[in-house]
């Protein structure tokens, strides 16, 4: 039924756009955006900016899990970093990442740096957050089992804790990708000369809708391939959550 109806919508948008119920310049048909992104492919051209993309995002993505992780342990386990920690959360996570990029390129100038950063600063949010609400929900009966068998907090952490939030550390990552394909086009939209984002803008400012759209269907297909990536992750490392 999934992959019937799939179809049905390509074949429908096919016929609006050959019929020119919606004019080609605007809605490109399916099969017109297929032969524009195979030009790109035997070109290289589309490689060149779907690396360039990966590479921040794998950079900014794997920053904000390292510290996502740490942080939300830090400040859900221990009472001093959680008051000094939740209202600094609570004030800049609202703040849209993308305002910061100006703030970002003023400070680590206009190369890869500041667009890592900015992914980095959106990812890192819900990353912190849903650690914190996993370390939050452990079972205090095991907590309380470990201490009364001489566990440390070190080994509480690392037999207790983390096995027990990998649940919402998958969920962050899966949220978090979602951001980081935002927050990269966006950053390349503003200051890029290669990238999915800068393609997309430059697609757009020449009316070439058909490469326009070839950029958005990437970016579909980074996301399905992220979202079954981290699942079979998850199955592999909590195999006990099946």
């Amino acid at each position: 039924l999934s992959i019937g109806s799939f179809f049905v919508i390509l074949l429908l948008w096919e016929m609006v756009s050959r019929m020119e119920w919606i004019l080609p310049l605007f809605l490109p048909a399916p099969s017109e955006i297929l032969s524009e992104a195979w030009i790109m492919l035997k070109t290289g051209l589309i490689f060149k900016h779907v690396f360039a993309s990966l590479s921040r995002i794998l950079w900014g993505f794997s920053i904000a899990c390292i510290f996502g992780v740490m942080v939300g342990i830090l400040i859900g386990f221990f009472s001093i970093p959680e008051a000094i920690g939740n209202p600094l959360i609570a004030a800049t996570f609202p703040i849209p990442k993308i305002a910061i990029l100006p703030l970002l390129i003023l400070w680590l100038g206009i190369g890869e740096p500041s667009k890592v950063a900015v992914i980095a600063l959106g990812v890192f949010f819900p990353m912190a957050i849903n650690v914190y609400t996993g370390v939050k929900h452990v079972d205090p009966l095991l907590i309380k089992a470990a201490l009364s068998l001489g566990s440390n907090r070190a080994r509480i952490i690392k037999k207790v804790i983390l096995p027990s939030i990998l649940p919402m550390v998958f969920a962050g990552m899966k949220l978090g990708i979602g951001i980081a394909l935002l927050l990269v086009v966006a950053a390349e939209m503003v200051a890029a000369d290669a990238g999915i984002g800068f393609m997309i803008l430059t697609a757009a400012d020449l009316m070439q809708t058909k490469k326009l759209m070839v950029g958005l269907i990437i970016l579909s297909l980074l996301g399905i391939f992220f979202n079954w990536l981290f699942q079979k992750l998850e199955h592999f490392f909590i195999p006990w959550k099946q």
